[in-house]
This record gives structure tokens, sequence and C-alpha cells, in this order.
């Protein structure tokens, strides 16, 4: 399922109060590509999630 189609599904949903879940485990082989990034910079992430929002 597409990111756009699961953002579409949430704003969608019954009623006032929703939350977003970031899983931003990375603890599967080879998938440290943006370990560095969320370490260094956590503040990027909530950001991003943020502007996300529709």
């Amino acid at each position: 399922m597409s990111t756009a189609r699961k953002w579409q599904i949430a704003a969608e949903a019954p009623g006032e109060r929703r939350f977003v879940i970031c899983n931003a485990d990375e603890g599967d082989p080879g998938a440290y590509m943006n370990r560095e990034e969320i370490e260094s910079d956590p503040h990027s992430l909530i950001e991003g999630m943020i502007s996300s929002r529709g």
C-alpha cells in the first residue's frame, strides 16, 4: 500500500484525535540507510512527519 493511500485512510478516519507512529528501528541487517541522519538530527524526522501532514 502506498504512503499516500495510508495518509488518505488516516485523514478519513472517524474521530477528532489521530496519532502518527514512526517506526525508525532499523534493526534489520543492511537497513541502516538513515540511521546516521536520525541519530545526528532527530528533529528532522519529527519535522518531516509534521510537514507530511496534508
